[in-house]
């Protein structure tokens, strides 16, 4: 029984393309996770992680964001995709 939370340290991030309507980049960051045990003992553990991403922009006001991301935990490299795309939407007067 307890919980967990995450905090990123470490975070850099190289931008090699750039075009008009794309961006791709990788980013480097330690991800540290907390089990709190029984919601009183916190354990900590740091895990590397690696996301190749790119940005891309879709429509006048959508921009579509798609990664992989690799991380490592307790020696074991592991990996995933996502995506998610953002919306520009106007502040009504």
């Amino acid at each position: 029984m307890g919980f967990s939370t995450f905090a990123a340290h470490g975070i850099s991030t190289d931008v090699y393309a750039v075009t008009p309507t794309r961006m791709r980049a990788r980013t480097k960051l330690v991800v540290v996770l907390t089990d709190h045990l029984l919601y009183l003992i916190p354990v900590h553990t740091g895990e590397p992680s690696e996301v190749d991403w790119t940005a891309r922009i879709t429509g006048p006001d959508t921009l579509l964001l798609e990664a992989e991301q690799i991380i490592v935990t307790s020696g074991l490299r592991m990996w995933g995709g996502w995506h998610a795309t953002f919306h520009r939407v106007s502040a009504s007067p």
